[in-house]
């Protein structure tokens, strides 16, 4: 049998789950150090060879459809915010998900890999411009949407970045914005997503970033993360986010327990 099913890889923003809903309980500290052990002995014996891969960047318009066929397969579901609000099922279309993918792809920073032997995209990383005044637009734009969860997730990110005031704290007028990690469910747990995102690093310094900045949402991106060297700055326990009745609003499955805001300072 295949052990590492008590903790199933992988996903920001990044973040994705495998494991299905009805069998979710929290792990004891020993359990998850058990299945954390477990997972990283899959990625060291049995990786991916990215020679495998076609990474691609920017992503090129003609593969847009590709790209959000994908993302309904593989994240808008299964992201933990998303999830823990049921915002859409797997394989549905979501507007607004859609249109905030689509505006990010515009932007010309995004990766994606492709399998070279299927022609399939498995795994992108949509990256877009943030400029100062952004969130505020943004906040503008939500407050006359009608869909009440995807207003509560992006209400409580655009908060959360707008009180940070990134843009003052480290003395840029731009920053590199890792929205999305997806990775296919066939290829999660064996290093494609930190490939690419370290793909993504090259393009943020190629096009001359002072920072990157991502709002990890989920355990695996986070891990992907810290391993790539990306410093934490802000963290948001989901068991400390209530609502007016002092209710929980964001419930994930394990092992998702905080959103942590982190960056990367580019040379």
């Amino acid at each position: 049998s295949d052990k590492t099913k008590i903790y199933r890889s992988y996903h920001f923003i990044v973040d994705e789950t495998e494991q299905p809903e009805e069998s979710f309980r929290i792990l004891s500290d020993s359990e998850t150090e058990l299945a954390d052990n477990l997972n990283n002995q899959t990625v060291a014996t049995n990786p991916l060879n990215m020679e495998d891969f076609e990474f691609i960047s920017p992503i090129p318009e003609e593969r847009y459809n590709e790209v959000i066929v994908h993302l309904r397969n593989n994240f808008f579901a299964d992201e933990p915010l998303n999830k823990s609000l049921g915002l859409c099922e797997p394989g549905e279309p979501h507007a607004e998900l859609e249109a905030h993918s689509l505006n990010t792809l515009h932007d010309q920073l995004s990766v994606m890999a492709v399998d070279k032997e299927t022609d399939q995209v498995v795994a992108v990383s949509l990256n877009g411009i943030q400029f100062p005044g952004d969130i505020k637009r943004e906040k503008d734009k939500l407050a006359k949407m009608t869909d009440e969860k995807f207003k509560q997730i992006f209400t409580l990110l655009n908060n959360l970045n707008e009180s940070l005031d990134l843009f003052t704290k480290y003395d840029v007028d731009k920053i590199f914005d890792a929205r999305i990690l997806s990775v296919d469910s066939g290829y999660r747990g064996k290093g494609l997503g930190k490939e690419i995102i370290r793909r993504a690093e090259e393009v943020a310094t190629e096009n001359n970033f002072q920072i990157m900045k991502g709002d990890a949402t989920g355990a695996f991106s986070q891990k992907i993360l810290l391993s790539l060297g990306w410093k934490l700055i802000h963290e948001l326990k989901y068991i400390d986010h209530l609502d007016e009745n002092g209710e929980q609003i964001f419930k994930p499955p394990p092992p998702h327990q905080s959103l942590k805001i982190m960056i990367k300072k580019l040379n």
